[in-house]
């Protein structure tokens, strides 16, 4: 027996915003950026809806199946639906196991050996990295600025009064 109806996980995709090619990482992602928006202690929150969020995200963890919406044919799992529902396998499904897209687990199969793509930096892709490359650029320059203008003012001088009459003298 299902524990949530159909409409209610389209309820859940509805409310965190996820698009039919939705993995877990999007649930994940919608999820923050909505109860940022949403939660209780933030101004203009509701706390309906960020009850609503938590439900939709832990539902949809817990159901990685779930997450992509019903068509007549089933979706084919992706790697991180794999290993979640490989790691996850001791819990009973909701579904009967005709409807299953996961492949069957063999026992032999060692889920720690699952490769985590490595995760990009809190800045990477956004404006406030080119914002951050933007100021280290400027500092570089300006250093290089000062020690040519440090050798044009004070070295250049020494070396024309002192050393190139001494050398061509």
């Amino acid at each position: 027996m299902r524990t949530a109806t159909d409409e209610r996980v389209e309820q859940y995709r509805r409310v965190l915003g996820l698009g039919p090619a939705a993995t877990l990482a999007d649930v994940r992602r919608h999820y923050r950026r909505e109860i940022r928006r949403w939660h209780p202690d933030v101004a203009g929150g509701d706390a309906e809806r960020a009850r609503l969020l938590n439900e939709a995200e832990e539902y949809l963890t817990r159901h990685p199946d779930e997450i992509r919406p019903r068509t007549g044919e089933p979706a084919r799992p992706t790697a991180q639906t794999r290993a979640t529902t490989t790691a996850t396998a001791s819990r009973p499904s909701p579904r009967p196991a005709a409807a299953r897209t996961e492949p069957a687990a063999s026992p032999a199969r060692n889920v720690s050996a699952v490769e985590v793509p490595a995760r990009p930096g809190p800045l990477a892709g956004t404006t406030a990295s080119r914002v951050v490359q933007f100021v280290v650029l400027a500092y570089v320059a300006l250093l290089v600025f000062a020690i040519l203008g440090y050798f044009f003012t004070t070295i250049l001088p020494l070396l024309v009064t002192n050393v190139f009459p001494i050398v061509f003298g």
